[in-house]
């Protein structure tokens, strides 16, 4: 009797130990193949360029990131901070030989569309507006209504141009010249970038290259991007690509405060996390009474 309980107790050590160091072996096990994930959402500025920048670089010195997500959704916004990103982009690719796989939402166009060509592949939803590859520059002249008003404005400048673009006068001929110089080199710019990486000939490009904006549809028919597809359809083509049955998508923007006070899990911060709605919503019906 003794020796059949000494039996079934080792049997039972036995199992105890298997489990626990399954246990503990699935808690150690990566989840997933890391892929970095990085949002850029809204008018694109300074501010986002310095966080994508940030993001590139978390990227780079982590060994265990296999390569990013790019995930689009703006109208554009400043050209030296669109090429800063794009080039940003483009140096990560050619120093680490890590893919970027790019996801537009519903609109990546004029700088949106820029910083996305900087993507092995680009998927889109087939309404996403997308495009509207050219620069622009607005310029205010208010010089009619401060006579009106009886404001009167005096320039000293040191050189013919230096006031181009000012609110208080017209542009001449020779401002609009140079201006439209300056535009024309950025748009050039542009223009070769696109028909670098998506491979389609200048003189063809500048037949679409109007700023029109284009559906993702028609834009994939006219080579500016590669797929039409969701945020999930291109995770899937990421796990394909690096072939993991699993991919762990990690976050490298910073976050907004409220993101930060208000992404949180236990009780305690869910309870936080509601009053911080309930106080937000107080502030805001104070404010417009």
């Amino acid at each position: 009797m003794f020796k059949r309980l000494g039996l079934a107790f080792a049997f039972l050590l036995v199992l105890i130990v298997v489990f626990s160091l399954g246990y503990i072996s699935a808690k150690l096990k990566p989840p997933g193949v890391k892929v970095g994930y990085i949002e850029i959402n809204g008018t694109i500025n300074n501010q986002t360029s310095e966080s994508v920048s940030s993001a590139i670089r978390k990227a780079k010195q982590d060994p265990n990131i296999r390569g990013i997500l790019l995930r689009v959704n703006s109208p554009g916004g400043s050209v030296g901070a669109s090429q800063e990103i794009f080039e940003t982009l483009m140096n990560y690719k050619e120093s680490t030989g890590r893919p970027i796989i790019v996801s537009m939402g519903d609109v990546a166009a004029s700088g949106g569309y820029y910083v996305s060509i900087a993507g092995d592949k680009i998927f889109a939803l087939p309404s996403t507006l997308t495009g509207s590859i050219g620069v622009i520059s607005n310029i205010l002249d208010i010089h009619d209504l401060m006579k009106k008003i009886g404001v009167k404005e005096e320039t000293l400048k040191t050189g013919e141009y230096k006031d181009t673009g000012s609110i208080f006068r017209s542009l001449t001929p020779q401002d609009k010249e140079y201006l439209m110089g300056l535009i024309g080199d950025a748009y050039g710019q542009f223009l070769y970038d696109v028909s670098t990486r998506r491979n389609i000939p200048i003189d063809k490009l500048r037949t679409i290259a109007d700023g029109r904006v284009f559906s993702g549809a028609k834009a994939k028919s006219l080579g500016l991007i590669d797929e039409l597809g969701t945020l999930n359809d291109t995770i899937d083509y990421m796990k394909n690509l690096l072939g993991a049955k699993k991919i762990t998508l990690e976050k490298l923007n910073n976050k907004g405060i409220l993101e930060e006070l208000m992404g949180t899990s236990s009780k305690t911060d869910i309870e936080q996390k509601n009053f911080l709605i309930y106080a937000l919503s107080v502030l805001k019906n104070s404010l417009l009474k």
